[in-house]
């Protein structure tokens, strides 16, 4: 239980969250601007025929027109595309948030939660959960005595390419006591029973 505190009191000031944020929704403007030929017309995205071509030849090394024909790309594509404004989206939020909780002149005033952190907690169990299209939920190594699985390493490399360096084990907790509060808000929107 302490372990999972200690991650989030690791929780940088909002002003930083916030221009961490900044960069997410730059960085993810500039790689949308990247992949496209031109602007997109009629909502359809014009990739850079040169990108089809490398996803292609990732999907099928051995004929990559096949993985053209068969619509493989045009899948591939739109599920990196739509990732890619998921993710921007997020940092909106985060961002948005964030903002709201500095004030302006000397110094400001300090954070007192970490609400962009658990924002960003709560989205990234999301994405996980919808990638994988696997239910939440983390392993033990005995051995080493320490928390696991593909989760906890998809949270901790996300978390720490955002500036949160949680450990496994406090990964750990915070997934159960997600699955927990989950659980809990699915039977408090329940019908009552008559």
């Amino acid at each position: 239980m302490a372990a999972s505190h200690a991650a989030i009191d690791q929780t940088p000031p909002p002003s930083a969250t916030r221009d961490r944020m900044k960069r997410v929704v730059a960085a993810c403007d500039a790689l949308l601007e990247a992949i496209q030929d031109g602007t997109p017309q009629d909502g359809h995205l014009r990739p850079v025929p040169q990108l089809l071509w490398g996803l292609a030849a990732q999907l099928a090394p051995d004929d990559p027109n096949v993985a053209i024909v068969d619509g493989q790309v045009d899948n591939a594509l739109e599920d990196a595309f739509g990732g890619v404004l998921m993710l921007r989206a997020a940092a909106e939020l985060v961002r948005d948030a964030e903002a709201d909780r500095v004030t302006s002149g000397v110094g400001g005033t300090r954070h007192k939660a970490a609400a962009g952190y658990h924002m960003t907690f709560d989205f990234l169990l999301n994405v996980y959960e919808a990638i994988s299209d696997r239910p939440l939920g983390t392993s033990w190594d005995d051995m080493e005595g320490a928390a696991g699985g593909p989760l906890v390493d998809f949270l901790q490399r996300c978390l720490e390419a955002l500036g949160y360096t949680p450990t496994k084990n406090a990964l750990r907790t915070a997934v159960k006591r997600a699955i927990k509060a989950r659980r809990t808000d699915l039977n408090k929107s329940a019908a009552p029973q008559s």
